[in-house]
């Protein structure tokens, strides 16, 4: 693949998220290469044409490709959903990708609730000949908390929020097939703990490239220096935190939400501001919302967060 060719990327989203992958294209086109050039596919069910156009907008950065791709959401109802209420049935599209993507050789796969810092090039050019896809190992205790591994019977444990997916090889081996069969049988086995990760990782686990975390720097790396040591050697560790390429907002604490305590947030809204969806100039110097929890107020006032307990009305 020539180091100049257009990327291939795709998303899965819904109404309720279109605000996040905003922010996530448009750093994406803010810090590419002059040579990088993308084709966007988005995912979904039923996406809004105000907020299909909203998307199309971002060409003001630079100009791109976006194609929407409509899924049958029906075609999921086999998928269960966990407890994880930040995680819903658009997770599961992302199985499509090899079928409906299938004239493509590789797609690179990236959630809505990443930031990007740096050129994808040298990711999305990564050599996965003979694999089914590159991913990022998931750092986290409660990976290792749950016994995640263990039921699925993988040494390593990806986080499915980036993957460049070979196209051809997963075709060859009917994996888009393999997956939703795996999602039953797991399912049946009461062996999902996140949704799609844990289908995606049982499936996929014997053809994998693993790359550095600099490419999907997770909550992990600020929250549990000690615990990230264990999996990754410090010259990895600070590659991670000084050159990472994407900034992955994992689990429920998200930089949208009030109680977000971690200065990789302020990143989420510098490239919101680029978007349709940009604060007011008062939004920026004042705000007051529900805590993730909705158990408190949040008020922010110029940079500062003052949590105030909610009245409950019995």
């Amino acid at each position: 693949m020539k180091k100049d060719s257009t990327m291939d990327i795709a998303f899965s989203t819904d109404d309720n998220y279109v605000k996040h992958l905003s922010a996530c294209i448009a750093s994406i086109l803010c810090n590419a290469g002059k040579c990088d050039h993308f084709n966007f596919y988005i995912l979904n069910s039923g996406l809004k044409e105000a907020n299909k156009q909203k998307l199309l907008k971002l060409k003001k950065i630079k100009n791109f490709n976006m194609s929407f791709l409509e899924v049958n959401q029906q075609d999921f109802n086999i998928c269960p959903l966990t407890n994880n209420k930040h995680i819903t049935i658009t997770a599961y599209y992302r199985f499509l990708i090899p079928k409906l993507l299938k004239e493509l050789p590789k797609v690179l796969y990236l959630d809505c609730d990443i930031i990007v810092k740096n050129s994808l090039r040298e990711l999305f050019n990564t050599d996965i000949t003979d694999k089914y896809a590159a991913v990022v190992t998931d750092i986290a205790p409660i990976v290792d908390n749950l016994k995640v591994k263990e039921k699925l019977e993988v040494t390593k444990y990806f986080n499915s929020g980036v993957i460049l997916l070979n196209i051809n090889e997963m075709n060859k081996d009917n994996i888009v097939d393999k997956l939703f069969e795996n999602t039953i049988k797991l399912s049946n086995e009461n062996k999902i703990t996140w949704e799609d990760q844990c289908v995606l990782n049982y499936t996929l686990k014997d053809k994998l490239k693993f790359v550095p975390q600099k490419y999907n720097l997770q909550l992990s790396f600020f929250r549990d220096k000690e615990y990230v040591l264990k999996y990754v050697s410090q010259e990895e560790y600070n590659d991670a935190i000084k050159n990472h390429v994407i900034i992955h907002y994992t689990t429920d604490k998200k930089p949208w939400n009030c109680d977000y305590k971690f200065k990789t947030g302020k990143e989420y809204f510098r490239y919101l501001d680029k978007t349709c969806f940009a604060r007011s100039r008062f939004e920026k110097i004042f705000s007051i919302r529900n805590s993730y929890d909705k158990k408190h107020k949040v008020i922010n006032l110029l940079g500062i967060k003052l949590k105030i307990k909610r009245k409950v009305n019995m």
